[in-house]
Order: C-alpha cells, then structure tokens, then sequence
C-alpha cells in the first residue's frame, strides 16, 4: 500500500529522543527486541509491539508516525504482517490501521478508532479498513502464538488486553502502570476487571504498554488499592507528577512548530478522548511505589 500523504505536516518537526529534529511528514522508526520473536516498535506515539508466529507476525497498536509501519516490521521480522490488534481506540494507537487487511478491536474501540487528533488536520486516513471485534475470551488466532482478550476499559472505553500465553507477555496498551488515573471506571469496577487478569498471573511474567515495560506485580498492587477506595479509604490529596509526558509543543524562535514523539501533541484529546478529571477533585492511594488517583465522588 502507497504511504498516506503527509506532505501537510512538512513544515512541523518531530524531537526524537536523541534531541535531533526532523520533519512530520518524514518515515522514523526504532526497534528492540524484548523477547524471542517480540519487538518494541516505536514511530510516534505510544510503543507498537512485534509479534512473530508460525509463518507469518502480527502488530499491537499502530502509532501515529508517518509512513508504512506495516512495511517496516515486515522487514524488522522477514515475515508477513496482515493482521493489527489495538488496545484501545485513541489515535496514537490506531492511526495507522489502515495499512493492515485485518483490524481488531473491541466493538466500543470502533466506534472511535477512526477519528484524527486535531494535530493531524489535513492527512487523510482510511476509514473504512476490515475490522473484527473482539471480547473477553476471544481468541485472535495469530499462528502457533494465540493471544486471549481480556477486556479492561477505563482510561478508554474500548480498552483490552491481550495475554501471550508462549511467550508470557500481557501486552496492556494505556490502562496499567504505576501512577494510575481512573478516568471512567470507580475503583470497585476497575478491581473486579483488575481481577479477571490477576486470575491468570501465572501465565504471565512480565507487562508491556503503550508506556514501555512494567512488573506483573503492579497489578496485585493495584487492585489492592482499588479495593481500599471502594471500601471508603479517601487517601491523600492528589499531588500531580512532574509534567514528563503531558501534552508537549515548542515554537522555535523561527516560528517553527516541534511536537516531541513521546509525548502526546498539546491541543489533541478534543476528539477521541472524554474530558480530563478536575485535578481538586482528586484523591491518591499508594503502595509500595504504586499510585492509584481516584475521585472519592464517583465510588
């Protein structure tokens, strides 16, 4: 398939990690390899993961960087790679579905996985690509590695997990690290979908997201904290982070405009994600290194 067309974006340029600039509409990629056969992608946006099965390899969450990432990681594994999986519906994780024959995706991620943040004005991107809707207990039948849904929405409503049992990897897309902000769930709901996955944590070593790598054991953690707030623990007030992955821009002394490819664009978010939470409402359970921000309102 011919690379969308990014020439609109020419003019703004992308930060990598080394601190070099370069520009929207220019193909970048980087890769490590995690495990047998697995690979962190990286474009722009949150990480992709490489699967490598039996023949041929699939794709968890697609970034929003320019160019064929389908291409990319055919060449990366030296296998066809037809099939993508999102973990969620919001556009650093779906925007380049349309390169693939086959998406899935839970049904309430359809619903919005095709809708552009507002800093990808002016490209055009299929909407209408194949899609098949998955649910707890799919099976997406990736040959000789089978991955099992486990869906888990709350930082999105169309949220979902995908264990790979092979090569014990829960690969979990935005909804778990350990500075966790509910956002649609109350901390009863998000335990009893916590638990559905704790359940398994035997088939399991490590965590893998949209964030990078985390321990299995923040879930337990986890789900230890939202079971306090449910049963009346307010916890302290909510004291934010230093801004290290927030909504990003810089305007040059040229006037050029430079997003970074680790954070998320400022002024996107006002399609394809509910609205942010009032920071006063807030309150913070934390465990042994693990933040769980819950409002007391919404038990």
């Amino acid at each position: 398939m011919k690379p969308y067309d990014w020439s609109c974006k020419h003019d703004i340029m992308i930060r990598n990690p080394d601190g070099s600039l370069t520009p929207m509409d220019e193909p970048w990629y980087q890769a490590e390899k995690i495990a047998p056969d697995t690979w962190k992608v990286f474009s722009s946006g949150d990480y992709s993961y490489l699967l490598a099965g039996n023949g041929e390899a699939m794709l968890i969450d697609s970034g929003y960087g320019a160019g064929n990432i389908r291409a990319y990681c055919e060449d990366l594994c030296g296998l066809p790679v037809r099939w993508i999986a999102n973990t969620h519906e919001h556009f650093d994780h779906t925007a380049n579905n349309g390169y693939f024959d086959l998406a899935f995706m839970t049904a309430a991620c359809r619903e919005r996985a095709t809708i552009p943040f507002e800093s990808f004005s002016g490209v055009s991107f299929p909407r209408d690509y194949p899609v098949r809707i998955v649910q707890t207990g799919s099976i997406i039948p990736l040959p000789g590695r089978p991955l099992e849904v486990f869906q888990l929405p709350d930082h999105a409503p169309g949220s979902a997990c995908y264990l790979d049992a092979k090569a014990r990897i829960l690969f979990t897309g935005d909804e778990i690290w350990e500075n966790k902000p509910l956002r649609s769930s109350t901390p009863a709901a998000y335990a009893g979908y916590l638990q559905t996955i704790a359940d398994r944590r035997d088939e399991y070593d490590v965590l893998w997201g949209g964030t990078g790598r985390h321990e299995k054991e923040v879930i337990d953690k986890l789900l230890t904290l939202c079971r306090e707030a449910a049963a009346g623990e307010t916890g302290d007030p909510y004291v934010p982070l230093p801004n290290t992955t927030g909504h990003w821009h810089e305007i040059l002394p040229d006037g050029t405009l430079v997003y970074d490819r680790l954070r998320p664009h400022s002024g996107d978010g006002s399609k394809g994600r509910g609205p942010a939470p009032d920071p006063a409402t807030l309150r913070q359970l934390t465990l042994d290194g693990v933040t769980l921000v819950f409002d007391p309102g919404r038990l």
